[in-house]
This record gives structure tokens, C-alpha cells and sequence, in this order.
């Protein structure tokens, strides 16, 4: 084998241990900011509800300083 055969198979090794290590980060990764998101539209949700909830509490009945 040459010298640029043996150079080759260790950049190739260097990769696959590398893709071996970054595959199992992007997937957490992945998973983390999914579930990231949907506790934002929960909390978005409930905040337009707390906020429905306080408007109804006021003896006029108008909004206060817009939104």
C-alpha cells in the first residue's frame, strides 16, 4: 500500500468516528428543540388565556394599554 492509501484510510477513519459522534448529538438535539417548541405554544397559550381571563375581570370591559 502507499503512503497516500494509508493517509486515505485514516481520513476516512477520522470521519466515521466523527459522523459516529456528531449522529447521536443532532438527534437530541433535534428531539430537545422539538419538544422546546411545543412547551412554547403551550405557555403561549396559556398566557393568551390568563390574559383573556384578566381582560373579563375588568368593570368596563375595555383593554388597558393594548394587546
Amino acid at each position: 500500500m502507499s503512503e497516500h492509501d494509508d493517509q486515505f484510510r485514516e481520513a476516512v477513519s477520522e470521519l466515521a468516528n466523527a459522523l459516529q459522534t456528531a449522529a447521536p448529538l443532532a438527534t437530541r438535539l433535534r428531539r430537545d428543540l422539538s419538544e422546546q417548541a411545543q412547551d412554547a405554544l403551550t405557555l403561549e397559550a396559556a398566557i393568551d388565556r390568563a390574559a383573556r381571563a384578566v381582560r373579563h375581570l375588568r368593570p368596563d370591559g375595555r383593554e388597558k394599554g393594548g394587546a
